[in-house]
């Protein structure tokens, strides 16, 4: 550093989880998707593919066995910073979209629980991710540390529980995603317990796939509004929900986004919208909480009118 130049303030790092039980409900796709949008909009984001699936690793097309992975770090042949692909690294074949580094996955993740008790016996599986994340955070090199959960209770999953600051809950409209709700709910609420992680805050749910032109969808967003009364909370569905859309799967046969690979479409801009949404609400908890940011933000940018011509669900 050169005499006289300031070092860049640290960021925040606040760690959001994106998950629920069941499988199928565009979890992977929102949280993917989010954190292209959070970068969009100038934001420094770390998206970690925690899933045995690796979901989230294949929508980028990333050799898992050409890169250290979740597997990696949790086994001790890579620290989290080791395992990290940065999307400005010339040095890295891997095509990331700006501003987003990634931690990929794979099937090896299905072992993690033998290896690590095979290396520490009276290891706590829900505390895996502690250390690796608290390295990543003293980076001070991220807004956001986005974690794609898989659907069932591993280790890792337990983990990102504990680990978090936030957890976004990921549902479509059909009815064994909407019956699922409660199970969620409760495990975010059985995580916040004393002596677990109390500071877990449910940001959000997004609601996915719809279709307005359907009438069920509509009953569909009543049915959750009651599953959240029915657990005596108050109803935290985002104002921006995300429609159908073939081109979301045109772009993943790309190795992108949608919001990579067709930026006028207008699931493009309604994750665009999320993104502004998910960041002012956090903003707004931070405040009820007292705290300061650990850096300031800088101005959200004006959205963008979606390109001429677009058909919602092309």
């Amino acid at each position: 550093m050169s005499e006289g130049t300031a070092a860049a303030p640290a960021r925040a790092g606040y760690v959001i989880s994106v998950g629920m039980q069941k499988g199928g409900v565009s979890k992977t796709t929102n949280a993917c998707h989010l954190a292209v949008a959070l970068g969009e909009i100038g934001r420094r984001v770390l998206l970690w593919d925690v899933d045995e699936n690796y979901g989230a690793t294949k929508v980028f097309q990333i050799p898992p066995d050409a890169f250290f992975t979740t597997m990696g770090i949790l086994s001790g042949d890579a620290t989290a910073v080791d395992a990290v692909l940065a999307f400005d690294d010339t040095e890295v074949d891997v095509d990331l979209p700006k501003n987003v580094d990634f931690i990929p996955s794979s099937r090896a993740l299905q072992g993690v629980d033998r290896a690590l008790a095979a290396k520490d016996k009276f290891y706590n599986p829900n505390e895996c991710l502690n250390a690796h994340v608290a390295e990543l955070r003293a980076l001070g090199r991220y807004d956001y540390i986005i974690i794609d959960t898989g659907p069932q209770a591993s280790p890792t999953t337990r983990s990102a529980y504990m680990v978090s600051d936030y957890f976004i809950l990921s549902l479509i409209p059909e009815k064994l995603a909407v019956d699922s709700l409660p199970d969620a709910l409760e495990d975010i609420a059985n995580a916040r317990r004393p002596g677990r992680n109390p500071n877990l805050h449910l940001l959000g749910l997004i609601l996915s796939c719809m279709d307005r032109r359907v009438t069920l969808a509509k009953r569909y967003e009543d049915a959750i509004t009651e599953r959240f009364r029915q657990a005596n909370q108050e109803p935290v569905k985002f104002l921006t929900t995300i429609g159908r859309a073939a081109a979301i799967d045109r772009a993943a046969h790309q190795g992108q986004t949608i919001l990579q690979a067709e930026p006028g479409h207008a699931v493009s801009e309604q994750y665009r919208k999320l993104a502004r949404e998910v960041e002012q609400r956090i903003l707004a908890h931070r405040a009820t909480l007292g705290r300061s940011e650990v850096a300031p933000r800088p101005a959200l940018a004006p959205l963008k009118p979606a390109a001429q011509g677009v058909i919602a669900n092309a």
